[in-house]
């Protein structure tokens, strides 16, 4: 299963999703303690869902919960299945399913950050419960902001140990939300790109050269005057009462 598995993600990566899908089924048959069903399945999910295949990646991921039936599921086994399938109905605007699995994966995220001593797995559900905010913004559209700063807050308590694209993710979506307040909007594209520049390994610079011309974007829109007036306030993001270091931007 491992080697069946690692060649699956070989072609994932150079996009023969057709190939990466049948290494996958083919591990599937061959699961063991470690490449697991369930974490095959995950991985299928992900795969199809990159394919575009929305039916079939809702289909693997809710196995996964079918399979609880006789094996209870893991923290990482729930948590990733429950997010995937709300991320699915999400993307397929069936926002009420979406809601009530990303709730649950909340709830139970939020239970395990503060209850849990084992900082992996702390650190896991961390990720997951940033990316499950961020997924219940899209459920509600009025509520997105309010979502977004609880996944901030989770992100504040453990600065510095996530390593995820979620939270590039988060603050790109939070850059979006204020994108009628260049201060706030120029300030989390920064932290974005030097998150996904210092923190994910983004080795070749694209993610971070992608995020620095959204940042440009936003500072045309506002004219030098207007920038010089905001300079002294230019490092506070007044919403969160946290402070940028990125401010000589």
């Amino acid at each position: 299963a491992e080697l069946l598995y690692n060649v699956a993600q070989e072609a994932k990566y150079d996009n023969d999703l057709d190939k990466a899908i049948g290494f996958l089924t083919q591990a599937l048959k061959e699961g063991d303690e470690v490449y697991t069903p369930n974490f095959i399945l995950k991985e299928l999910s992900e795969v199809f869902e990159k394919k575009g295949d929305y039916d079939k990646a809702l289909e693997s991921a809710l196995k996964i919960i079918k399979n609880s039936e006789s094996i209870e599921l893991d923290n990482y086994d729930f948590l990733s299945s429950y997010l995937q399938i709300g991320k699915i109905y999400n993307i397929q605007k069936n926002f009420n399913k979406a809601k009530a699995y990303l709730e649950r994966v909340v709830g139970f995220g939020e239970k395990i950050i503060e209850n849990d001593k084992e900082e992996l797995e702390e650190t896991f559900c961390a990720e997951c419960t940033i990316k499950a905010y961020i997924e219940l913004g899209k459920c509600n559209e009025e509520s997105k902001l309010s979502y977004c700063l609880k996944a901030l807050d989770i992100y504040n308590k453990y600065e510095g140990k996530l390593d995820s694209l979620y939270v590039k993710e988060l603050f790109v979506t939070l850059a979006e939300l204020y994108s009628n307040d260049y201060i706030k909007a120029k300030d989390y594209y920064i932290k974005a790109a030097e998150y996904v520049k210092d923190t994910y390994n983004d080795l070749e610079g694209d993610l971070a050269l992608e995020i620095y011309f959204k940042v440009l974007n936003v500072i045309k829109k506002i004219s030098p005057s207007d920038e010089i007036n905001d300079s002294s306030s230019s490092s506070k993001i007044t919403q969160d009462n946290s402070s940028s270091k990125y401010n000589n931007f």
